[in-house]
């Protein structure tokens, strides 16, 4: 199991949208995020829109839109890569109910 930097619970049918937003010390001055992908897991039940982060217009934040498909726990992995060549890897928890 991974670290687990975020939580939310969807209900079955709903589409939203899990991120992140960077600052202070994940975000120093003048760095940005530059690219990222996303994964889930387990690879059913929690759809992906795309394994590509979107990134936010200023490029401090990230996310990916996920439709709630079948009941259950689910992780969704970004790997971010920044600006100054720092990666991240964050993990959003998400309940499906």
């Amino acid at each position: 199991m991974s670290t687990i930097h975020a939580e939310r619970t969807l209900y079955i049918g709903e589409k939203d949208y899990v991120g992140f937003l960077f600052q202070g010390d994940d975000l120093p001055a003048g760095v940005t995020i530059s690219s990222g992908t996303v994964t889930v897991s387990p690879a059913t039940g929690l759809t992906l829109g795309s394994g590509i982060a979107i990134l936010t217009s200023d490029s401090y934040g990230a996310y990916a839109w996920v439709t709630a498909v079948t009941a259950g726990i689910y992780e969704v992995k970004f790997s971010l890569i920044f600006s100054d060549t720092k990666i991240l890897i964050r993990t959003y928890r998400v309940r499906v109910e």
